[in-house]
């Protein structure tokens, strides 16, 4: 496991030889999964695109925030700036590591909009911050590389 965590440090330090000049993009892109970017999302497609599916959503993401909580509890594991004082801590992050909260919910979220509805430019939308979230926290130092792809 300490192999994988240190091959995990030399990525994250790696994206973050580019800071501080792209920090500002990357927190943008990390809003899109953030909690309070989907408590505007979700009245927006509920109010003006499809109240099924935005009550569906927001079941949804309550049930997935859940069981998130869950295992990180249950999985204990650190942050990166937690693990190597040589990474920085661009955002707050108090809670475990594993697994990324931000990016689970934008799986989620811009999942279940592309299924729902079924429109192939939704799914090119959707795959935006499906990507984009991910390489986002491990710039910003939050998770390690095999938190954000390889276990959600």
């Amino acid at each position: 496991m300490e192999s994988v965590l240190n091959w995990g440090i030399d990525v994250v330090l790696w994206f973050q030889q580019l800071s501080p000049a792209l920090d500002l993009p990357f927190k943008v892109l990390t809003s899109l999964g953030d909690k309070e970017f989907y408590l505007l999302l979700m009245p927006l497609v509920y109010w003006c695109i499809n109240r099924r599916a935005g009550a569906r959503l927001f079941l949804l993401l309550l049930i997935s925030a859940y069981l998130n909580e869950v295992a990180k509890l249950l999985a204990d594991q650190p942050r990166p700036f937690h693990y190597d004082s040589r990474i920085m801590k661009i955002v707050d992050a108090d809670s475990g590591g594993f697994p990324s909260g931000h990016t689970q919910s934008a799986v989620v979220v811009w999942g279940y909009l592309a299924c729902r509805f079924q429109k192939k430019s939704l799914w090119l939308l959707a795959g935006f911050p499906v990507l984009a979230v991910p390489l986002s926290r491990i710039y910003l130092g939050a998770h390690f590389p095999t938190e954000s792809f390889v276990r959600n």
